[in-house]
């Protein structure tokens, strides 16, 4: 039966008739989105639930956090503070980043911030993605200031986006890490 049906196939395409891909049924009220492969990592407790999406959408994901995560996930896990090696790990093996989200006050993203600019000006190879930096922040002057920390990245196509913790929920942070959203380039939301 499958013998029938691929030749059925092969032989509309040879006749001219364009191969259609199967539609994803639509689900009122959500919206799909395709990532494609992406890499993502994610530092800290309060995204878990962010980096599952991610994970589930097809994303590379690791998540650098001390709570405890399921080990069927689908997610790349580390503690908390090996955040910065965990990076180092993630470039070596995925070869590239193109998300990271850590919040604005955490102690690990001046590290990360500079070993992903090291590794974007040694490595140069950037996907027409891009990258982005989200920095979720619970007051502003620590949003200014991690802007500040990112300006190094302007030069490597990472576009820094900085969002009050309030609003950083799972969909806006899925909606801010889509392609379209590197127009808000080193802002703050």
């Amino acid at each position: 039966m499958a013998d029938n049906y691929l030749e059925k196939k092969m032989e509309e395409l040879r006749r001219g008739k364009p191969a259609t891909a199967p539609r994803a049924r639509a689900v009122p009220g959500h919206v799909q989105m395709r990532l494609g492969a992406r890499r993502a990592l994610v530092v800290g407790n309060a995204y878990l639930d962010f980096a599952l999406r991610l994970s589930r959408i097809g994303v590379r994901t690791a998540l650098a956090t001390d709570a405890d995560v399921p080990a069927d996930s689908g997610l790349r896990l580390c503690p908390q503070a090996d955040g910065t090696s965990l990076l180092d790990r993630l470039l070596a093996d995925w070869h590239g980043l193109d998300l990271l989200v850590a919040d604005a006050a955490s102690p690990l993203l001046p590290g990360l911030i500079d070993r992903w600019h090291r590794h974007r000006t040694e490595w140069p190879h950037v996907s027409a993605y891009g990258g982005r930096l989200l920095l979720p922040f619970a007051d502003v002057r620590q949003g200014r200031a991690s802007l500040q920390d990112a300006e190094c990245l302007a030069d490597t196509a990472i576009a820094a986006i900085a969002i009050p913790a309030r609003q950083a929920d799972a969909p806006t942070l899925l909606w801010l890490s889509l392609p379209q959203a590197a127009i808000l380039n080193q802002k703050i939301l």
